[in-house]
């Protein structure tokens, strides 16, 4: 599961970091609105068109995974609100921490297959141009047979 969130201090706890923020008011520098919108504006629960500035993948921020010379399926699901994703592998900057959380955009990794999508299975592979829609599935598979175990990073175009 691939998300867009924002991380902030607490204004409850100065000097915290690592708090998931969204914004909780309509930002009128970005959305128009009607001549005739009510004063105040009611408190949303979730505000339209949510950019992010952290990607996560499975609670994840900067994932990284050790892999063994076999095949591995991925399941894909893009659960940002507003982004679509062009998702890719990529190797890491180094093997230990913290270069093994930031991907080294000079080491590609190996393209991923599109063997399905929400609607099932595939009759047969193909080349994904690299673009999951917001909300919704896909399943990608990848072998790294005849490869030495490495460290490989996953990255996501903004």
């Amino acid at each position: 599961m691939v998300q867009d969130k924002i991380f902030a201090s607490s204004p409850f706890s100065p000097g915290s970091t690592g708090d998931l923020w969204y914004p909780d008011a309509y930002d009128t520098q970005f959305f128009a609105l009607a001549p005739n919108a009510p004063k105040p504006l009611p408190v949303p629960s979730t505000v339209a068109e949510f950019w992010g500035d952290t990607m996560l993948m499975n609670g994840t921020v900067y994932p990284y995974m050790e892999v063994e010379p076999r095949r591995y399926r991925f399941r894909i699901l893009n659960a940002c609100g507003t982004r679509f994703l062009s998702l890719r592998l990529l190797g890491a900057l180094g093997r230990t921490f913290p270069l093994n959380t930031e991907a080294d955009v000079a080491k590609p990794g190996p393209a991923l297959t599109l063997i399905g999508t929400e609607g099932g299975f595939l009759d047969g592979t193909v080349a994904p141009k690299g673009v999951v829609y917001n909300n919704t599935a896909a399943h990608a598979a990848r072998a790294w047979a005849g490869r030495a175990a490495r460290t490989s990073s996953s990255t996501s175009r903004r």
